[in-house]
Formats: structure tokens, C-alpha cells, sequence
């Protein structure tokens, strides 16, 4: 006998309250039977995210099977396999990347003198946007923070204010698409992002350590030349 729905108020969130209780009642079902399920739906985690009270998925691997988890209540058993195997993948890359994190903390060196002038070789890894005090009403309320490596592989950072600027050019940095600055030479210059490898010319200010890894610090930052970019990203895309 089929019960007639025509007394429910609101039919639509009724049945989407039952395919959540049918949904709800398979993961118990799958997660009884998988002892790696927590560890599985932490994966999981990486390929959804929430917008607008929405759930969105990413477009790749572990997006679909997010999007196939939350449809389905479960996962395959070619599924599981595949997730355990992407875990285990990650986490050996993740180790080693903290052995080489070690190793270059252990070789780190100091560039230069301080309060002395040097040159070198510079490719920006990161460009970040902190606070900072302003000593005037037209002064800045924040500056960038130039986290770079030297050809030994050493920490070099850049404190300021102003924005460091490199030559532009438009045929080869096609996708580039921050504003670019005119100067009195006639050349067009863009700000300097992340891949960018710089030979340029400081002054030490400081050498310091920062989580065990020995840094330069530098100032009066002058480029030289610019000696080669990768990806064409903008410095507002560089969060961390």
C-alpha cells in the first residue's frame, strides 16, 4: 500500500530530510565497516569547502570523491585503496620536505657583513603583506615582507615599505595582470611577485635567526637586472 504524501506541508524538505537520514544512516553503515574511516574523511576534508552555506567541491581527485562520499553515504573499496594510497604518498612527500627543511636549517650561512654592501643572486620563494606602524597620515599602515634565497640557498629578507619594482615586459609576462608603473627612463615596471630571480645590489642590516635557520636581513634593496620569472601571479595571490 503506498502512503499518500499529499498531507506533508512541505514535500521538497521532506525528502531531502530523508535522503540525509538515508545518507546519515550509510556512512554509519561504512564507517562500522572501515577502521581507516576517520583517517579517510580527514582526506576527504581537503576537497570540499563551504561558500555561501554552500558546499563546493574542487575540481580533481579528491574533490570527486568528496562529492561521491557526501552523495552516497560510502565510499568503494577501489576508492579506499585509492585515498590510503594518496595518504600515504602525501605524507612520505610531506616527510621528506621536512628532512629538507632540516638540512638547509643545519648548512644556513650568513650573507655578508653587516652594515656592509652586497651583491648577489636573489629568487623571491614569498611576498607577504603585514601591519606595520605609520609614522604620518600619508605614511602606509602595512608594508611587504621579501622572503628570499641567495644561490647558496640562504634566507635573505626584505622589510619595506615601498614596493619593489622590476622591469616589465609585456610580450614575455602575458598573463601578468597587476598594474604596471611608467618611470622617467620610459620603461614600464610591475611589483615583484614570487618566482622572480633578481640579481640586485643591499646593504646588510641585520643577521638573526628564525626557527632554528640562520637569515639576512637587507635594506636599500637596488635590482640590477631582472634574470628570469615563473609563474606569471600576482603578489595579491601570494597569501600565507
Amino acid at each position: 500500500m503506498t502512503r499518500s504524501i499529499a498531507h506533508i506541508e512541505y514535500p521538497d524538505r521532506y525528502f531531502d530530510a530523508v535522503k540525509a537520514r538515508i545518507i546519515a544512516n550509510a556512512q554509519k553503515t561504512w564507517r562500522k565497516n572501515n577502521p581507516d574511516h576517520a583517517e579517510i574523511e580527514a582526506f576527504l576534508t581537503l576537497g570540499r569547502s563551504e561558500e555561501n552555506r554552500r558546499v563546493v567541491y574542487e575540481n580533481n581527485f579528491v574533490g570527486s570523491l568528496a562529492k561521491a562520499f557526501d552523495t552516497y553515504g560510502k565510499l568503494t573499496e577501489n576508492q579506499c585503496r585509492a585515498v590510503l594510497k594518496s595518504i600515504a604518498m602525501r605524507e612520505e612527500r610531506i616527510a621528506k620536505w621536512k628532512q629538507a627543511v632540516e638540512e638547509q636549517k643545519a648548512r644556513s650561512e650568513f650573507m655578508g657583513v653587516v652594515s656592509e654592501k652586497a651583491e648577489a643572486t636573489l629568487t623571491v620563494e614569498k611576498v607577504i603583506t603585514v601591519e606595520a606602524t605609520k609614522f604620518s597620515y600619508y605614511d602606509r599602515a602595512n608594508q611587504e615582507v621579501y622572503l628570499m634565497r641567495d644561490e647558496k640557498g640562504n634566507r635573505i629578507v626584505l622589510k619595506t615599505k615601498s614596493w619593489v619594482l622590476v622591469p616589465f615586459d609585456a610580450e614575455k609576462d602575458q598573463n601578468h595582470t597587476s598594474w604596471t608603473e611608467t618611470k622617467k627612463d620610459g620603461k614600464e615596471y610591475r611589483m615583484m611577485r614570487n618566482g622572480d630571480v633578481i640579481k640586485a645590489k643591499s646593504v646588510i642590516k641585520a643577521h638573526s635567526e628564525s626557527r632554528g635557520e640562520k637569515q639576512t636581513i637587507i635594506q636599500r634593496l637596488k635590482i640590477v637586472a631582472l634574470e628570469s620569472f615563473t609563474e606569471h601571479r600576482d603578489i595579491s595571490e601570494d597569501e600565507e
